[in-house]
């Protein structure tokens, strides 16, 4: 991943910077380096837990980079695989086979041919560039996709790339080799003779010398198997299961075709399958000039599939770190903790430090290096544990992409390795200065004596006064900005520090602390929990993942304020109805009072469990109200039960008519059966702005893309809806008619077009229509959207007006354009036969979906029909996305580590604290069990508390996300047992870790406890 990379060397400037800053100040400072550095190894407990809470960061920071690494590495696999060594591949304009959201594309056309004398021209144009060490080879060559069927076992494979190659030119490419390893040469076959896969033997249960029929057109030509090969026959098409393949003389096809012309040329660069890419710009800058004036193109498609993979392995590492920024998050609180109890720890070791001169800048400096120490240790650690984390992560996605052919094998690269330590290292040495900073703000006296500090009614400094003026004043422009630029983030954050800043400012002029405090937390509850609607500009604002986090953040920090400012309130309520079970009254009041007096840190401990519980609530109940919709499979299959695809060299002229002839099955089967037509296009949006002014027009770029023509047959059955219509019509049924009625007409996927929810990036197709016109959340479709189409073989231009957004749950099934299947003949300029049908089943036979898709196949063998249940298709889409969701709620789930071992800090800690106060309960008839009760009661009062705040805040929040999808019959819908299993997890796991401490303290003889000092 380049970007990783490209951050590699500023962030090891950054980690080298604080590193000799560090040594410096050891140097400098070696009586306060030595005091640090003791404390590391003085209690390896208290060391363990500090390390624990440390290492998160770089674990999460390891573990989303690696996954990242690991889906480039397993992309650019597959492009390996089915380009072997080929760089760039000159073609026809516009043909080829492609993918669209996972299914197979190929054009019907014809006119993908060319005349050999063009690989002459191309071959001689880039003898220099062979000279130079840049291009290994150049060959001509034939790719079809054709459909193979064995006669004598009955089965066929329906999309079959047959490669012709001719074999003077074939050196520098991939040898065909079989499983011993022989070469297998094409000098050495002749007649029909030609070499396969193993892929295509096993799937046709043909062996070395057996004959199977493919087709170029309606009549079958038979084929001799002379030798099957493991590796080499590339480029085959992209394909998850391994693509099957057939390899022949270039003259067996060019004669079996009739024609001497070709249809690709091949060439390779110097180099490895990976390496040789670097050249391909090179290249390219030679062949455009010369292909410009001759209906070719030169495809760099080894450098476009590396690049997909870079974008798609940068998209999972920024999905996993946006989901695991809470975790940091809680993280970053749990430094904070770690150094605040570290410093009330050895409060009177520092009061008698500064007694005798030690300065606040020393102390500072102490904790630093012990921090320091510990960031080092803890991220080495983190950033091991996330490749195990990663390699987890690893092994569930491969067994759920594994029925799709997907192989994901774990790859970590070292750049991502050594970001992840760094970030750690670094984030964690800032988070330790600034607490060290702010422990070393201590009173002497007070500290010697071990009682608490004066409480401190704000800063009365000028410093003071201007650090809460800035506040609002921030939040105050952050807001103005946001409104006018109508982005979510900076409003919504403005607003939120500007609350804050407020009630600060008040506190600052004498407003008491649980007023200041409350009202701030009050603010940010109502203000992030109003229905979105109702804030300023709603339906225009834009925002990303980003408002996720900040929501979870300002949310929980408002909760925890309320609470905690009021918290004796809140231990009025809870002894009014304990307290009065006798025997549970002092237990109880004992542990509750402790945590609520210590007010920091039990807020610190309580957000951090807050937060993470937060977040997978909000997962889980996104997750549980998408799987309801995916639940109506008839709703995503736009209402047909089978898809089914043909050979564009063999397509069915007349499927109603071939229904009625065939055996076994007849038009009779089915209620209705819909066509499509995918052809490859050039498309652009059309600006009318530019076209009406008396300026000069604006060029808008033509863009690669594959239009869908269908027949009436879908558009009366289908029953998508749309998210958007033009004011001309009134419903879908009006819509979809006239598109069949009206060729000019188009309609567009969701993914088409704009969006204010940039959620992790652009739009995969990266062409969106009408962009500063409209937005998808918008209420009506501008009657003014249009889109030009050219035919790339006649150049033929028909402009489109877009009159629909077909439903965002339509994603999986439909094409990025649709139109009529008029309008692809009319660009045509003749009868283009469909390869793709949706047959919908009458209610009654809805139960034999599986025998009829089977008949259908045998019925268009020849033809290579194809067939897929679209209820089993939607039924695996809905399991992918529930595994990547419970996924993601397990990589979220790291962050109760954290809350956790804040339970364990704090518990540990307070046993130090307590002690003579456990002597004195001790020496008042307190019996052990009732002290090791009151301090597990005190981690379940702190964990059950940020858990309840969690669940409350992620419904309410939910509540609120689930509707603004705009997804039409979307409900919230709550998985409650999930939502147990979590909260129970995180409970018992919090009892575990304090049980340890609790335990100690209950072991504490009185009269040992008493005398202690």
């Amino acid at each position: 991943m380049e970007i990783l990379k490209s951050a590699l060397f500023p962030l090891l400037i950054v980690f080298a910077l604080c590193m000799v800053g560090l040594t410096i100040a050891a140097l400098r400072n070696k009586v306060m380096f030595k005091m640090g550095a003791r404390n590391v190894p003085r209690r390896p407990a208290n060391t363990v837990l500090t390390c624990l809470g440390l290492m998160l960061a770089a674990m999460i920071f390891s573990a989303s980079f690696a996954t990242g690494d690991t889906w480039t590495h397993s992309i650019r696999t597959i492009t390996v695989d089915s380009l072997g060594e080929v760089d760039i591949i000159v073609m026809r304009e516009g043909t080829g086979v492609g993918e669209f959201q996972g299914q197979r594309i190929e054009s019907s056309q014809t006119s993908s041919y060319f005349d050999k004398s063009q690989f002459d021209v191309v071959n001689e144009s880039l003898s220099d560039l062979i000279a130079d060490g840049f291009v290994d080879g150049v060959a001509p060559a034939i790719i079809e996709s054709v459909n193979a069927i064995s006669q004598e076992t009955k089965l066929n494979e329906p999309s079959v790339t047959f490669l012709g190659f001719d074999h003077q030119y074939m050196e520098p490419f991939d040898p065909l080799l079989d499983e011993q390893g022989n070469e297998l040469s094409l000098k050495n076959i002749d007649g029909n003779h030609v070499y396969i896969n193993t892929s295509l033997a096993e799937s046709l249960e043909v062996r070395i010398g057996d004959e199977f029929d493919v087709f170029f057109g309606e009549t079958p030509t038979p084929l001799n198997v002379a030798g099957i090969y493991q590796t080499g026959g590339n480029p085959t098409t992209f394909s998850l299961g391994g693509a099957n393949s057939i390899v022949g003389p270039l003259p067996l096809i060019q004669s079996l075709r009739g024609t001497d012309e070709i249809n690709r040329i091949l060439i390779t660069n110097q180099g490895d399958v990976i390496d040789g890419a670097q050249y391909t710009d090179d290249v390219i800058e030679v062949l455009e000039p010369l292909l410009e004036e001759t209906g070719l193109e030169a495809n760099p498609v080894k450098q476009d599939g590396l690049d997909s993979a870079e974008e798609s392995g940068a998209m999972f590492s920024t999905m996993f770190l946006v989901f695991g920024s809470f975790s940091i998050i809680a993280g970053v609180l749990l430094i904070s903790l770690i150094f605040v109890m570290l410093a009330a720890e050895r409060k009177q070791e520092l009061g008698i430090a500064r007694a005798i001169g030690t300065q606040r800048g020393h102390v500072t400096r102490m904790f630093t290096f012990e921090g320091a120490l510990y960031a080092l240790m803890a991220s080495a650690i983190g950033s091991g544990l996330g490749l195990l984390v990663s390699w987890g992560m690893i092994q569930i996605m491969d067994a759920a992409f594994e029925e799709m052919g997907f192989n994901m094998v774990f790859h970590s690269t070292m750049a991502g390795l050594i970001i992840s330590y760094v970030l750690g290292v670094v984030i964690t040495l800032i988070v330790v200065f600034f607490s060290a900073r702010r422990v070393s703000r201590l009173n002497i006296i007070c500290a010697i004596k071990d009682i608490p500090e004066p409480q401190k009614k704000g800063s009365r400094s000028v410093r003071g006064l201007l650090a809460v003026i800035i506040g609002p004043l921030l939040g105050l422009l952050l807001l103005v900005y946001g409104l006018l630029d109508k982005q979510q983030s900076p409003y919504t954050l403005g607003a939120s520090l500007l609350i804050i800043g407020l009630c600060m400012l008040a506190r600052r002029f004498g407003l008491p602390d649980r007023p200041s405090y409350s009202l701030a937390g009050l603010g940010l509850l109502i203000f992030w929990l109003l229905p979105f609607s109702w804030h300023p500009y709603s339906d225009e604002m834009t925002g990303g993942m980003e408002m996720f986090i900040l929501s979870g953040v300002m949310l929980v920090a408002g909760a925890v304020w309320v609470v905690m400012y009021n918290s004796d309130l809140l231990l009025t309520a809870i002894m009014s109805v304990f307290g009065r079970f006798r025997a549970l009254a002092p237990i109880l009041k004992t542990a509750i009072s402790y945590p609520l007096a210590s007010r920091f840190r039990t807020g610190m401990a309580m957000a951090m469990f807050s937060l993470i519980i937060f977040t997978l609530v909000v997962i889980s109940t996104i997750n549980a109200s998408f799987d309801t919709i995916l639940d109506d499979t008839d709703r995503i299959a736009g209402g047909f039960h089978i898809r089914a695809d043909v050979s564009p060299n063999n397509p069915i002229s007349d499927i109603e008519g071939a229904l009625d002839a065939a055996d076994g099955i007849s038009q009779d089967d089915f209620q209705a059966i819909g066509s499509f037509n995918m052809v490859p296009v050039k498309m652009r949006d059309v600006n009318d702005e530019d076209k009406t002014s008396g300026e000069e027009e604006t060029e808008v770029e033509w863009e690669d893309l594959y239009l869908a023509g269908v027949n009436v047959g879908f558009t009366e059955n289908v029953s998508y809806d749309f998210e958007l219509m033009t004011a001309d019509y009134s419903s879908k049924e009006e819509a979809w008619e006239a598109l069949s009625s009206n060729p000019s007409l188009a309609v567009v996927n969701s993914i088409m077009v704009p969006t204010r929810d940039t959620g992790f990036g652009d739009s995969e197709i990266g062409f969106v229509i009408g962009e500063g016109k409209f937005f998808l959340e918008d209420d009506v479709l501008p009657d003014d959207i249009y889109i030009e189409v050219q035919n790339l073989f006649t150049g033929e231009i028909q402009e489109l007006q877009v009159i629909g957004v077909v439903e965002v749950m339509s994603g999986p099934f439909m094409a990025p354009v649709i139109t009529s299947q008029d309008m692809i003949n009319t660009l045509a300029h003749s009868t283009i036969l469909p390869t793709s049908y949706r047959f919908q089943l009458r209610p009654e036979d809805v139960g034999n979906v599986e025998e009829l898709a089977k008949n259908l196949e045998k019925a268009f063998l020849e033809n290579g029909m194809n067939t897929a249940i679209m209820a089993d298709e939607v039924k695996e889409f809905g399991q992918i996305n529930s595994m990547f969701m419970n996924l993601m709620m397990a990589f979220m789930g790291l962050g109760l580590i954290v809350g956790i071992a804040a339970l364990g800090v704090i518990a540990a800690r307070s046993v130090v604290e307590r002690r003579q106060q456990i002597g004195m309960l001790r020496a008042i008839d307190f019996r052990q069990g009732m002290v090791q009760f009151s301090f597990l009661l005190e981690s379940s009062f702190i964990a059950l508390l940020g858990i309840v705040l969690g669940v409350v805040l992620g419904i309410t929040l939910a509540h609120q996300i689930i509707p603004s999808m705009g997804i039409e019959g979307i409900t919230t819908v709550i998985n409650w047992g999930q939502l147990l299993f979590i909260v129970v997890l995180a409970y018992v796991a919090s009892l575990i870790t304090t049980f340890i401490p609790a335990y100690k303290a209950a072991r504490i003889y009185p009269a040992e406890a008493l005398r202690y000092e």
